[in-house]
């Protein structure tokens, strides 16, 4: 995991950037904002990827890896309907 310890003066995140989640293997995370793959052919897929999101809550997650060499815009639209999100202040 990336920490960014100060992004501005007022601001600290940490940030997690994934690269492939194995079936069966638990991880433990606790970050603000999440990067994560989901184009399914060598990372996980949308489906792994929306469950991580909804099991590690960060207030901002990143779709990454799709729709150059592998997945498509769908997988990101799919993902984004997978994900629990919630609106806070």
């Amino acid at each position: 995991m990336l920490k960014i310890n100060k992004i501005s003066d007022k601001i600290e995140k940490e940030i997690f950037i994934c690269y492939k989640i194995l079936k069966f293997y638990v991880i433990v995370v606790k970050c603000d904002i999440a990067f994560v793959p989901i184009g399914g052919t060598y990372t996980m897929d949308f489906k792994e990827a929306a469950y991580l999101i909804n099991e590690i809550k960060p207030i901002i997650a990143v779709p990454i890896h799709y729709g150059s060499i592998v997945g498509d815009k769908q997988n990101a639209i799919d993902f984004i309907k997978l994900v629990r999100f919630s609106i806070f202040n």
